[in-house]
């Protein structure tokens, strides 16, 4: 079993990271999907696992519902 932080918050060097971001008015900016599963895929502990749910749950549907897989 893997120990440590359950929550990083990174701050960006610059704001590209924030291309096509998730949210609006009045909440945190966060990364999109795509931008999240690669962070978390290079993440190292669990983020491997986080990724693969993040693309089962979130991208794969997406892709599908645009007709894309």
């Amino acid at each position: 079993m893997d120990s440590g932080e359950n929550l990083v918050v990174f701050i960006p060097a610059d704001n590209g990271v924030f291309y096509l971001q998730e949210g609006g008015t009045g909440r945190l900016a966060c990364t999109n999907p795509v931008q999240t599963y690669v962070d978390l895929f290079h993440c190292g502990g669990r983020g491997d696992e986080a990724a693969e749910a993040l693309l089962e749950q979130n991208l794969k549907r997406a892709w599908k519902a645009r007709g894309l897989l």
